[in-house]
C-alpha cells in the first residue's frame, strides 16, 4: 500500500463530525497527477454521491481555475 493509499484510508475512516452529520469523507487521488487539489466541506450533492467536485463549485473550479 502506498503512502497516498494509507492516507486515503485514514481519511475515509474519519468520524470526527459524527453526531453533527453523517460522516462520509470524499477522497480521491492519483499519485501520478500533475497537481493536487485539496478541499473541505463538500456540498450536499458531493456528500450524497461521493464524487468529488461534481457540483456547482466543481464546475467553477474546472471552468475558471483550470482553464
Amino acid at each position: 500500500m502506498t503512502e497516498l493509499e494509507k492516507l486515503q484510508a485514514q481519511l475515509r475512516a474519519c468520524r470526527h463530525c459524527e453526531g453533527m452529520l453523517e460522516p462520509r469523507p470524499v477522497v480521491h487521488g492519483n499519485p501520478g497527477a500533475p497537481i493536487l487539489q485539496v478541499s473541505q466541506a463538500p456540498g450536499k450533492k458531493v456528500h450524497e454521491t461521493g464524487i468529488p467536485f461534481n457540483d456547482a463549485s466543481g464546475r467553477r473550479l474546472r471552468q475558471d481555475w483550470y482553464q
